[in-house]
């Protein structure tokens, strides 16, 4: 998605989700990735307001649609034994390994649940997340996982 605007002074702008029409679109979070500052946010739960003056980048976001997971605590002690996350902390690339998850969504998300880094799929048993571009600090993983073996 482009952004251009002819202001020649800085102003403030928001992007919004005012009405969402579409079969099963209810059960799905919208998130906007702006390529310029490096950021993904969830528009699902609030506006995203960003600062610009006079602009065109054709290219500035991105729409990324995910389907919400149903919060369950079957198997939670199953999967919590089989799922390591190191090193921790990390200078950059941390990695992520599990023996029964076949394929998952990971999201990081900050303490206050903003997304920093966009879902990024895992394969298979293992993952490697490059964290390098986020500033120090304490962050959640999330995962939605698509396949798991019991």
């Amino acid at each position: 998605m482009g952004f251009t605007t002819n202001v020649p002074r800085s102003a403030e702008y928001t992007i919004k989700i005012d009405d969402v029409q579409g079969e099963n679109i209810e059960n799905v979070d919208v998130y906007l990735v702006d390529r310029l500052l490096n950021m993904t946010h969830n528009l699902s739960e609030r506006g995203y307001t960003f600062i610009s003056r006079s602009a065109v980048n054709n290219d500035r976001f991105e729409l990324l649609f995910e389907e919400r997971s149903v919060l369950s605590t079957d198997n939670v002690n199953e999967l919590s034994s089989s799922l390591s996350v190191f090193p921790n902390p990390t200078q950059g690339v941390v990695k992520i390994v599990s023996r029964d998850v076949l394929d998952a969504n990971v999201t990081v998300l900050d303490v206050n649940n903003r997304v920093v880094l966009a879902p990024t799929t895992m394969t298979g048993s293992s993952l490697d997340l490059d964290l390098s571009s986020i500033s120090s600090g304490v962050y959640l993983y999330k995962y939605k996982l698509q396949t798991i073996r019991l």
